[in-house]
């Protein structure tokens, strides 16, 4: 779930398709997942939290940026993506995305918005 504070009240109350205004507090949870997931975050075509570890039952919070705009997430699976890019490199280096991307999508938020 991706989430956001919109008043500042200390409670999160914004949900996906809400808008709020730039620099509100935001966070991701996710409930039901007994295990550990990576997150990441993308707001405005950049990467503002990349591949943070949620655990079962917590939460990653961060601030949404300071433009208009929209704010999205994105739960994958822990899958060694660092010892498939390190098993890849040496046999067909950058020629195909399975050595350098997630594969296993989880879950993907739609986006908040972000305005004044």
């Amino acid at each position: 779930m991706l989430e956001a504070d919109g008043d500042g009240d200390g409670i999160f109350e914004s949900m996906i398709g809400d808008t709020v205004p730039p620099g509100t507090p935001m966070r991701v949870r996710v409930d039901g997942r007994p295990f550990a997931g990576l997150v990441e975050v993308r707001a405005n075509g950049a990467t503002i939290v990349a591949d943070e570890l949620l655990a079962p039952g917590g939460e990653i919070r961060f601030t949404a940026p300071d433009a208009a705009g929209w704010v999205r997430a994105t739960l994958w699976e822990p899958e060694g993506l660092e010892a498939r890019v390190a098993a890849c490199d040496p046999l067909v280096a950058s020629s195909t995305t399975y050595c350098r991307n997630h594969v296993t999508t989880l879950a993907l938020t739609s986006a908040i918005y972000l305005a004044a």
